[in-house]
């Protein structure tokens, strides 16, 4: 939340109030001024040659650093020594990179540093992102993103076509028309930058499996309209003030289901109800789980239907093609995930992926 108390300031300017009092804090001009001196120390360690090309890309790099911290109100970012450590080595990549993604997705890492780095293993984890950035292979990156993508993502809405279509859209975005990569080369890259760790002890599911398990409440079994439990079920429900419409049953023919994706996004709205407890809480889910079916693995008879709808988009079908032939098991690491959310955040230019989450 925003304070009240905020101020207008000046052209790029942020205030910041103390006592009563406000007092200028980091502008644009001086963000850019802090950045310039960084670039001037970072190439004063190559040779006369290398001057001019280096203070260029850094340039274009700090450009879009400031304008992103800008946009968040985070320059202030700027008086933290350790900040200023983490933007010169950001600054060392972008001198070794002439990709303008590169640039952008080192201004990610460095903004999610300002805004989720308090904790040392995720700065640890973002730091060292920022140090292989100039190193890391698009396509594999983009392979990166979606395993995380795949396994953290799910749609908001409780209907199945829609919610298909807006992972189709997610799934656009991240690929972005780049190519996928195939073979176990990519893998190993990522592995060399701590990126993932290779497990030849493990497989990944196939895409009819992974895929819908993220979605369980489409796969709920439901049950028929008429059915007389679906009646004492609803005042089950409104014992615990909670009244929830069923929805047609999109993968079952003559049958309703609760409009939830998933059992956890049930509880997660449950939990925002006025006088909700732990306890009442429990037993509405249990009801929903006992009477529509709606857990977290759902009713798995349910996952080649699901399976089938989502096919039918091409985005879709792509990635499970290529998930389908992943050669080995890889686990993300603290790196890996670092990586995979700045990119989908540079790659989301309708802003609807939430931020992928560090753990």
């Amino acid at each position: 939340m925003r304070s009240s108390a905020r101020q207008k300031a000046g052209e790029n300017a942020t205030q910041i109030q103390v006592h009563g009092d406000y007092i200028a804090g980091v502008t644009e001009d001086r963000a850019l001024a802090i950045a310039e001196e960084a670039a001037r120390r970072v190439v004063a360690e190559y040779s006369d040659e290398a001057h001019e090309l280096g203070l260029k890309r850094i340039g274009q790099f700090d450009g879009v650093l400031i304008e992103r911290l800008s946009a968040a109100e985070q320059l202030e970012a700027f008086r933290d020594p350790s900040f200023q450590v983490a933007l010169r080595k950001a600054q060392i990549g972008a001198a070794s990179s002439e990709r303008k993604d590169d640039y952008e997705l080192l201004a990610e890492l460095l903004a999610d540093r300002v805004e989720r780095g308090s904790q040392r293993p995720e700065r640890a984890g973002i730091d060292r992102a920022i140090e292989v950035i100039d190193k890391v292979d698009e396509s594999a990156l983009t392979a990166l993103t979606l395993l995380q993508v795949m396994h953290k993502v799910r749609p908001v809405s409780g209907m199945v076509s829609k919610g298909l279509r807006t992972m189709e859209t997610v799934f656009e975005q991240m690929i972005g028309g780049r190519s996928l990569p195939e073979g176990r080369d990519w893998v190993d890259h990522l592995d060399l930058l701590d990126a993932v760790r290779v497990d030849g002890s493990q497989k990944f599911a196939k895409f009819a499996e992974a895929y819908p398990i993220t979605m369980a409440g489409y796969c709920a079994a439901g049950m028929p309209p008429d059915s007389e439990h679906l009646e004492t079920a609803r005042g089950a429900l409104l014992q615990h003030g909670v009244e929830v419409e069923t929805v047609e049953h999109e993968l079952r023919s003559g049958c309703v289901r609760l409009p939830f994706v998933s059992l956890q996004v049930f509880r997660e709205r449950l939990a925002t109800a006025p006088g909700m407890t732990p306890e009442r809480e429990d037993d509405v889910a249990a009801i929903a789980t006992n009477v529509f079916g709606l857990s977290e693995a759902g009713d798995r008879a349910l996952y080649p239907v699901l399976t089938e709808k989502a096919l039918e988009l091409p985005n879709t079908r792509r990635v499970a093609e290529w998930f389908d032939r992943l050669p080995v098991y890889a686990h993300v690491t603290a790196v890996g995930r670092v990586l995979a959310r700045a990119n989908a955040q540079r790659c989301d230019q309708m802003g609807i992926v939430p931020a992928l989450p560090l753990e």
